[in-house]
């Protein structure tokens, strides 16, 4: 999404936090200057998944609005907290990713689940492609179901759905971090992106190489 946002010159790699909050002044200073490549890579200091959670999960239930609102909520709690590390180093967070996302719905006045339908799901064709954690209790399942194996076990089993309430959230603070769930066919179809340099007009060569490059 951030690539074919920047190919059309709503968003640059290098814009900062500061660029599009117009709340910044109340972040901590450390995090304003993270730019949006910081974040997609992991290395803007933003706290991990784990923190926020263990910090702001009964905040989070207790929001009320749209999951863009909720959302900027988020992006807001995170960015006013301390780094969990130093700017620069890695640290995985899907609260940055949260950021990053709530970046791209201000540089264009569209929801993420709106821009992953568009940017992602329609152009490439990923027809069976939808948002949201997928939950089946039968054993075997019927579709693909995360698991979870519990300590002193040794059979995984398919992972128990949570609330409407507890899932509307998590959308929100998590959402851009993982949430889309499709048939093989159409992750391959992802991923034959990536792996022939035939890019056409979908992204401009520079931005598939960029997505591709380690970042320094």
């Amino acid at each position: 999404i951030a690539g074919r946002l920047v190919d059309r010159g709503l968003i640059s790699w290098d814009t900062r936090v500061s660029d599009l909050f117009t709340n910044y002044q109340i972040f901590n200073a450390a995090l304003t200057s993270a730019t949006l490549d910081q974040l997609l890579a992991h290395r803007a200091g933003v706290q991990s998944g784990a923190t926020f959670e263990n910090n702001h999960w009964n905040q989070l239930l207790a929001q009320s609005g749209t999951i863009p609102q909720i959302r900027r909520w988020v992006s807001d709690t995170v960015l006013t907290d301390a780094p969990e590390v130093a700017p620069g180093n890695f640290l995985y967070s899907n609260q940055g990713y949260t950021v990053a996302a709530t970046m791209l719905e201000l540089a264009s006045g569209k929801a993420w689940e709106t821009l992953i339908q568009e940017e992602i799901f329609t152009p490439l064709r990923m027809t069976t492609a939808t948002l949201g954690i997928v939950y089946d209790d039968v054993v075997p399942p019927k579709a693909s179901v995360g698991h979870d194996l519990a300590a002193g076990e040794t059979v995984p089993v398919p992972r128990a759905a949570t609330s409407a309430n507890v899932n509307y959230h998590y959308e929100a603070s998590n959402g851009a971090g993982a949430y889309t769930a499709c048939t093989l066919q159409d992750w391959a179809k992802f991923l034959h992106l990536h792996m022939t340099s035939d890019i056409g007009d979908y992204l401009t060569a520079a931005t598939g190489a960029r997505l591709q490059e380690p970042f320094p």
